[in-house]
């Protein structure tokens, strides 16, 4: 996996600090949790820096299929949702 925020690779290597009971902890127990899950399923995972997506080969067209994903994912979770409430409930 790859991010352009240097800043979150600096905190999930340990060498930047945040605060314990703030968002940022949260975010990182989520990570932490879900990087835990992929192991148990086999699952080889590795966070590296990269540069931004502006004006480098390939990278926009990577950023314009992410935007997609993204929605698709949303539109998903959406549905997913609407099907939950129509569940009978126990």
């Amino acid at each position: 996996m790859f991010t352009d925020d240097k800043t979150a690779v600096r905190r999930l290597d340990g060498t930047s600090a945040y605060e314990e009971d703030g968002e940022i902890a949260a975010q990182m127990g989520r990570i932490c949790h879900l990087s835990q899950a992929f192991y148990h399923q086999g699952v080889h995972l590795e966070l590296h820096y990269g540069p931004g997506h502006a004006g480098l080969p390939g990278n926009e067209a990577a950023d314009t299929m992410a935007g997609q994903y993204r929605e698709q994912f949303a539109l998903e979770m959406e549905l997913a949702g609407r099907k939950q409430q129509d569940l009978p409930q126990r």
